[in-house]
């Protein structure tokens, strides 16, 4: 909602705007797994934690709203790469982690039902304050709203269930070597092929999905002519059909398995970007984002669940937060892909079909990476 208002009045290229996303994921390589075993040393302080990340995020908004100069966004985006664990559902993931033993897939999956209601909110209410107040305000108020969620949300969760001498859901019917085993010891984990494969899959996964959320709106200004109304309308509608559709991915993965949940991603994801490369209109604009939102679970569900499902509970926050190292580097791809696509052609079709290839690439990553887990039990065990 940023990149139109804030490149026009500053006199940006969507190229150099773009490269804040950039800095912070490149800035995630460090902070990413940082946070991650800062989760895992001290997970009995998850509140405190939490509570941080809600100032830093305010900070951070802050800190938008007084950008004048490129070198200024680039200072944020390294600051915001600190956060971004906290407030994105790692820190909610890790929690129902240490909690559920079965079911794990469904319980995340409502969690992350969060991470796309909020964007509903901010598209509406970014939309709004831009056009009547201006840019700046909209990142003071994504600022506000960011500390009281988070800090409503630190209040509520809880640290893991020993520390109150209990047991996580389902944990007594667990047998050694099963889903929800107490995990592999994270030295072990950086050899397997399974941890590798992931990790490239969440690279190009994270490549698409950025690259989409953060132009969608102005790829349907700029190749279908629509209004930004329209667009922020249909922003909302992704994200209203991306929380209905989280439980149901949720209970197909934990039904299903992991092979199923992504091949669901993969068919509904390519679908609706084929539909914005190949027809116009509202009414197909409309479909492409109904599908993109049913299909578009891989960062929110599939990911956390996996990781949680493949090498235990008790190095999950760690092994999450390097492979978000891969995740975060595509998120800076993403959205410079997007932009340079414009930057060169004035359209957005060259980025999206090579979002396509990457959900295909991510696709056939993890089905290797859940046929190389199968001996995961075996590493547990010993």
């Amino acid at each position: 909602m940023f990149y139109l208002p804030v490149t026009e009045e500053l006199n940006f290229t969507q190229t150099g705007f773009a490269g804040y996303v950039t800095i912070m994921s490149m800035c995630g390589i460090v902070s990413q797994p940082f946070v991650g075993r800062l989760l895992t040393r001290y997970r009995n302080s998850v509140r405190s934690i939490g509570a941080m990340g809600a100032v830093l995020g305010f900070a951070c908004c802050f800190w938008f709203s007084r950008c004048n100069h490129l070198e200024q966004f680039y200072i944020g985006g390294a600051l915001i790469s600190l956060i971004v664990p906290i407030v994105n559902g790692n820190l909610g993931a890790s929690a129902v982690t240490q909690w559920f033993s079965s079911r794990r897939g469904t319980a995340i999956s409502i969690i992350s039902i969060g991470t796309s209601a909020g964007t509903v909110l901010y598209a509406q209410l970014v939309r709004l304050v831009i056009e009547r107040s201006g840019w700046r305000d909209a990142y003071l108020y994504m600022g506000i709203i960011i500390f009281m969620i988070t800090m409503l949300g630190t209040a509520l969760i809880s640290p893991p269930p020993e520390l109150y001498g209990m047991e996580p859901y389902g944990g007594k019917d667990m047998e050694q070597g099963e889903r929800g085993h107490g995990g592999v010891a994270l030295r072990q984990v950086l050899r397997m092929p399974c941890f590798w494969l992931l990790s490239l899959c969440a690279l190009f996964a994270s490549t698409y999905i950025m690259g989409v959320q953060q132009s969608v709106t102005s790829m349907l200004q700029v190749d279908y002519g629509f209004t930004p109304a329209f667009a922020a309308a249909m922003l909302s509608l992704y994200s209203l059909v991306c929380a209905a559709s989280k439980f149901l991915m949720g209970m197909i993965y934990d039904r299903r398995g992991a092979a199923s949940a992504i091949s669901v991603t993969c068919a509904a994801v390519c679908t609706s970007l084929l539909i914005l490369l190949l027809a116009h209109g509202r009414a197909a604009a409309t479909v492409a984002m109904v599908l993109y939102g049913m299909g578009n679970m891989f960062g929110t569900v599939i990911l956390s669940a996996y990781v949680a499902d493949v090498f235990g509970r008790n190095s999950f926050s760690s092994v999450l937060g390097y492979v978000n190292i891969f995740f975060t580097i595509g998120v800076g791809m993403g959205p410079l892909l997007a932009a340079r696509s414009f930057d060169i052609s004035g359209s957005y079709c060259g980025a999206y079909a090579l979002f396509i290839v990457c959900c295909l690439f991510s696709t056939i990553l993890l089905l290797l990476s859940n046929r190389a887990a199968k001996t995961i039990s075996r590493v547990a065990d010993k």
